[in-house]
């Protein structure tokens, strides 16, 4: 979550205001197909958890990596910077007071939210509850995590590029 939010951070400074429902729906596929793949190596290496315990981190570490060095940014190190000041930053901290702001921010929490808990926990559901086999359950499990991928990327294009049409960030207002 720390490195997405990072990754996040850098599409607003490198894209036109223009186009980043476009850019944001392309951005989503490396992270749908991440999660695809992911399910699949879960899928692979369910009976051999410590190796997957061992793979995770250097691949979070390689992309991290990959990030820095593909992703060179001018430095900023001779640009005149303010005093520091506790108080601004902390003030900067408070979230808008803004229903917009605050209609996003719930509507995904929660949905992020609803898809973390299933993720985390549609081994034990499908195992304890259904009766499946660990290798059974793996295999639903990357056959509902593509199916969900697929269509979580062809919502995000088809929307992406309407809402970049339109000019408006929010589908259904007026």
């Amino acid at each position: 979550g720390a490195m997405l939010a990072a990754l996040y951070a850098l599409m607003p400074d490198r894209v036109a205001s223009t186009s980043m429902a476009k850019a944001s729906a392309i951005g989503a596929i490396g992270y749908l197909v991440g999660t695809a793949v992911g399910g699949f190596a879960a899928a692979v290496l369910i009976n051999h958890p410590a190796v997957g315990l061992v793979l995770l981190p250097w691949t979070m570490t390689i992309a991290a990596v990959l990030i820095v060095v593909l992703a060179r940014d001018r430095s900023n190190a001779g640009e005149p910077r303010d005093r520091l000041d506790v108080r601004a930053v902390l003030r900067s901290l408070r979230p808008p007071d803004d229903a917009d702001f605050r209609w996003a921010f719930g509507g995904r929490f929660l949905v992020i939210l609803a898809l973390f808990v299933v993720a985390f926990y549609q081994l034990y559901l499908m195992t304890d509850l259904l009766g499946l086999t660990k290798q059974r359950a793996s295999v639903v499990i990357a056959s509902g995590t593509t199916i969900l991928g697929a269509g979580a990327l062809a919502a995000s294009l088809v929307t992406g590029v309407i809402s970049d049409r339109q000019g408006r960030r929010k589908a259904l207002s007026v």
